[in-house]
């Protein structure tokens, strides 16, 4: 075993100085990466039509389906390379990069030519417009092993994410969406339609390998990509955790996924498109939980592998903090104001996507406050199985009321499953989750107030924006969620210190540390 330089040891103050500098650092990048995915979207609508758009969603949504076990493969990598680098043991965070490889080669192997053998059938079955079949026929197999083969880039990723450097990740991951999104433009505007953003996708993928190449040479030296056999210990240790989170991204899919797939089936690719827009736009929730969550799982792992609960508990009770300001103050804005933020991005209201944009912010917000901070942790000390609990809930519910709902409401239907399902489990979780794993209740009693803030401040920014006269532009909406979407921050962040809910003293810390 090699010792680490002093300075990476897992001490208290060390880690949880570093999981503030690596969620400010993630912040910046997803700041990048989330208004080049939301400045390409106009665009692609503009130049493929809302139904060409529909189709790459649909094609890129059975992909996400196909990389559920990839994500189980990276989730449980992180899980053990962060309890490594918790003890300083170079020896297994090397060993684990090579398993990864060879579960990501495996995958590709078996997955691959599968979908390459029904890519026909799947194209007609999910309604693929007529002058998109030809192309769609060979882009869904090459996306769908792509993605999968490039999981590699996930593997090493983690092996650096895991040493506490998540925040270098998220750089290399900003670079690979801007040069994917970049080429993929180029591409269509020179006349390459949907084939543009195959082209986009492997350019993106082989700029990452080539950022993680050089990065983790210097992160831990050694490092090899030469596939190794796992030994029955590790196959039995990490195969129980792999497949519980496997059930968690099975979950997810059926939640986001499976709704293209769909409305893609029984309604039509323009459905699927606005589907596309709302879920870009609901997804920027999502995105604030990502600025914590994977530095949340790496330190809480460290600290754990260090037999330091004290200072998980302390992370948790910040982190559910600092989610309930900030997904909080996102989700209000987003859910009041939502008309504005679709005119200033697409220069025109589109009324089709309003129920979805706030049906999947819901749901998103739900998860992202009341179970964030709570998954991360118990992932970090292997309690996965805790998560999968309520991921049953989402799951089967999600099934019986998609069944349910599209019978009685048509395409409508899966959407509403989807958002409600995720509300009513996240709650759950929230009252299992005290039972198993020693964590300060009155930090999740904080994150149930906070959910329920942001529902009535919802409600009641929108009613000003409806009394506020509508923007017909682009320039009218920005003048306007310049100010509305200031007052909204201003209701939401000052009534939680008014109820107590954010204590003025909690709000300073978070600060200080932020700046530390």
């Amino acid at each position: 075993m090699e010792p680490q330089p002093k300075e990476e040891h897992a001490s208290d103050s060390a880690i949880r100085k570093r999981l503030f500098k690596n969620s400010g650092l993630i912040m910046g990048c997803r700041v990048v990466t989330a208004t080049t995915s939301l400045l390409a979207v106009p665009f692609m609508v503009s130049r493929l039509g809302m139904d060409g758009y529909g189709t790459w969603e649909a094609i890129m949504a059975i992909a996400a389906i196909c990389g559920m076990f990839q994500q189980s493969v990276g989730g449980t990598l992180l899980w053990k390379i962060s309890q490594a680098h918790g003890i300083n043991d170079l020896d297994t965070i090397r060993r684990m990069v090579r398993l990864g490889v060879t579960a990501i080669l495996f995958l590709s192997v078996v997955i691959t030519p599968i979908i390459w053998l029904a890519s026909n059938g799947l194209v007609h079955f999910f309604n693929v417009p007529d002058r998109y079949v030809q192309q769609a026929v060979w882009i869904v197999p090459s996306v769908v092993g792509a993605t999968i083969l490039f999981g590699i880039n996930d593997v090493v990723g983690m092996s650096i994410a895991g040493s506490q450097k998540t925040g270098i990740v998220t750089i290399v991951q900003a670079v690979t969406l801007v040069v994917n999104y970049t080429t993929a433009i180029l591409f269509i505007v020179n006349g390459f339609g949907l084939k543009g953003n195959i082209f986009g996708l492997i350019t993106g993928a082989l700029a990452g390998s080539c950022c993680y190449f050089f990065i983790s040479r210097k992160n831990v030296s050694g490092l090899s990509l030469i596939p190794a056999i796992p030994t029955k210990h590790e196959l039995h240790e990490m195969s129980r955790y792999s497949a519980l989170l496997f059930v968690g991204f099975s979950s997810t899919a059926l939640r986001d996924q499976t709704d293209k797939l769909v409305l893609a089936r029984y309604a039509s690719q323009v459905w699927v498109g606005q589907y596309g827009v709302a879920g870009r736009l609901a997804s920027l929730v999502m995105e604030v939980a990502r600025f914590f969550y994977m530095p949340l799982l790496t330190a809480a792992g460290a600290m754990h592998a260090a037999d330091n609960w004290g200072g998980v508990r302390r992370i948790y009770s910040n982190m559910i903090m600092m989610v309930g300001c900030v997904a909080g103050t996102v989700t209000v804005i987003v859910a009041g104001l939502h008309e504005r933020v679709v005119m200033l991005w697409f220069g025109k209201a589109i009324p089709e996507t309003g129920i979805m944009i706030l049906i999947l912010l819901a749901g998103n917000a739900f998860a992202v406050i009341l179970t964030g901070p709570g998954t991360a942790i118990c992932r970090a000390i292997g309690k996965v199985w805790v998560e999968t609990s309520y991921v049953v809930i989402n799951l089967v519910g999600n099934i019986l009321l998609t069944i349910g709902l599209v019978i009685w409401l048509g395409p409508i239907g899966t959407v509403i499953a989807s958002g409600s399902t995720w509300a009513i489990s996240a709650v759950a979780f929230t009252f299992f989750l005290h039972r198993v794993v020693d964590l300060p209740s009155e930090a999740t009693s904080n994150a149930r107030k906070f959910i329920c803030l942001v529902v009535a401040c919802s409600g009641l920014v929108f009613f000003i924006s409806k009394n506020v006269p509508q923007a017909h532009n682009r320039l009218e909406a920005l003048v306007s969620l310049m100010v509305l979407g200031t007052l909204s921050a201003v209701i939401y962040l000052g009534l939680s210190m008014v109820l107590g809910i954010l204590p003025k003293s909690s709000l300073e810390k978070i600060i200080r540390r932020g700046k530390a």
